[in-house]
């Protein structure tokens, strides 16, 4: 079997996931530190997350 008969895994892209990372980020980069805290305990983010795209100014900013 070659690579375009091969079966293709679905991508792995969790939306509800990766839009609480960019509130998360938003907020934390605008100063909203305890929001930002608290979004991560009640998403259950891992404190390692980070955003695929590194605004400035966080994202939704943009």
């Amino acid at each position: 079997m070659d690579a375009s008969t091969a079966p293709q895994e679905p991508l792995n892209w969790d939306g509800d996931r990766m839009f609480n990372i960019y509130i998360y980020d938003y907020c934390w980069k605008r100063g909203f530190r305890k929001t930002a805290r608290e979004l991560m305990y009640e998403a259950d983010l891992p404190e390692q997350a980070q955003p695929p795209i590194d605004a400035k100014q966080g994202l939704l900013f943009e």
